[in-house]
């Protein structure tokens, strides 16, 4: 066999074939990847300065967004402990406490002013 036969038989082989399920990707998979794949601050990962600015900001963008995890533990000291099935530190129980004084007085105050 020449070696463009070779190369024939091979390119007419299925498994040259692409496969029609992959062929249509959506934009989603060439922007997803593995998290912390890269590091923007190594001078060598080889980001060009477009998609270095690009991430940037969006990882502004993602900074200033409200977690509303945080929001919810905020407000409940001993969720955070209850989620994970412990009990909550005495600390966290008073700060619960003084979290539903502040709110009743508040609620006085506004009550009092109508």
């Amino acid at each position: 066999m020449t070696s463009i036969s070779k190369t024939e038989m091979h390119m007419n082989s299925s498994d040259q074939r692409p496969n029609d399920s992959n062929i249509q990707q959506s934009a989603e998979d060439f922007t997803a990847g593995q998290a912390n794949a890269h590091n923007i601050y190594d001078k060598n990962d080889t980001y060009s300065l477009g998609n270095r600015a690009k991430l940037e900001q969006k990882m502004e963008e993602k900074e200033k967004e409200p977690n509303w995890r945080d929001e919810y533990h905020r407000m409940n000291p001993t969720s955070i402990a209850e989620e994970h099935g412990n009990k909550p530190s005495s600390g966290a129980r008073v700060d619960e406490e003084l979290l539903r004084e502040d709110e009743e007085m508040l609620r006085k105050k506004d009550e009092r002013r109508r």
